[in-house]
């Protein structure tokens, strides 16, 4: 987030009430300490007058207060809540892990200390559903949908709630995979303290499926592939392999419609078919290095790519994966509810 775009006017400092009666219910429901507050009530630029203080010193000795009122001590390390400070969403948990089993999305974690504090900071009040998908989308806050009824802070709070409910029970294991399925269960309502109405779990799915369109294929960026087991009561390890080569599988044909650029994996299409060898070859085979090439060009999407989710199908001559296919059934909807066709179009 861009952090000139606050320093226009002072930020309201009061504490959001509806997240002060959630934090208190997630407490109870999880047994763990929770700070969460907006970032409006981080010291801004317009608190450094009158005072030879930086501005990361000012938050990092405002942040530490805020902890040590709330738990009766500081329990993080202080480089960690140093660079915290410094950000505009954040968050910060107690819990210790084992070191993965294995590089990559389904590599696992154990957890060898259950979290007992957390410090979750929120995305400012000013920052809305509009603003979060017009950077993502690389289009202009004019060119979305308003959506009033959709808040970017409860979205944020539910996701961070879902990633500490893992953290809780000693012993427990998840990989990187189901963390970010498990947030997003709780992001789009389906396991959440906070409640969520129907029109901002709509979003939550809408958001995740787009995102992932909008995104680079990198590494980090395939755990959040969760669009299906969104959809479904349950999923395997197998399932995973396959949604993340779906998501890969839609995501070349939007680009290659697009572009009119071939994607680098149609040479090896046949493995498609066994989602496990396509994923291993995206990441780390030489056809890897091509397809983030081929996506690094013009990514994050044009304008041309936006309206082409919004306004057409994908066409293809027949994907690999049953899954794709479902993937695709839901791109076209979720693009129409976000985006503003007639000025995308126009311009």
């Amino acid at each position: 987030m861009n952090q000139g775009i606050y320093k226009s006017a002072p930020a309201p400092k009061k504490p959001l009430p509806w997240l002060v009666s959630a934090v208190a219910t997630a407490e109870r429901s999880l047994g763990v300490g929770i700070l969460a507050f907006s970032c409006d009530e981080l010291p801004s630029h317009f608190d450094l007058r009158g005072t030879s203080q930086s501005l990361s010193g000012l938050r990092r000795d405002y942040l530490e207060e805020r902890i040590r009122d709330k738990f009766g001590r500081q329990p993080f390390a202080y480089d960690d809540l140093y660079d915290m400070a410094d950000m505009h969403m954040a968050t910060l948990f107690t819990d210790r892990k084992s070191p993965p089993s294995s590089v990559g999305p389904f590599g696992r974690h154990r957890v060898t200390q259950p979290v007992e504090h957390a410090v979750i900071i929120l995305e400012s009040t000013r920052y809305d559903a509009r603003d979060e998908q017009a950077a993502c989308y690389r289009l202009e806050v004019e060119d979305i949908v308003p959506a009033p009824d959709v808040s970017i802070q409860r979205n944020s709070i539910r996701h961070e709630l879902g990633h500490l409910g893992l953290r809780c029970v000693a012993n427990a294991y998840f990989t990187r995979k189901h963390d970010e399925l498990s947030a997003d269960h709780a992001m789009t309502g389906q396991a959440a303290t906070l409640p969520c109405s129907p029109t901002e779990a709509q979003y939550s799915h809408d958001w995740r499926l787009l995102s992932n369109m909008a995104s680079s294929v990198k590494e980090f960026e395939l755990p959040y592939y969760n669009s299906l087991s969104l959809r479904r009561p349950s999923h395997s390890p197998q399932d995973a392999y396959t949604e993340i080569a779906a998501t890969l599988e839609l995501k070349e044909a939007l680009r290659a419609q697009v572009t009119g650029q071939p994607s680098p994996l149609a040479s090896i299409k046949s493995i498609y078919k066994e989602p496990r060898r396509y994923v291993d070859a995206a990441l780390y085979g030489h056809e890897g290095h091509q397809l983030r090439q081929f996506y690094e060009k013009d990514m994050p999407p044009t304008r041309a790519m936006a309206l082409a989710l919004a306004t057409q199908s994908v066409t293809h001559s027949g994907f690999a994966l049953a899954a794709t296919e479902e993937l695709a059934h839901h791109i076209k909807p979720a693009a129409q509810r976000r985006i503003r066709l007639d000025l995308v179009a126009s311009n």
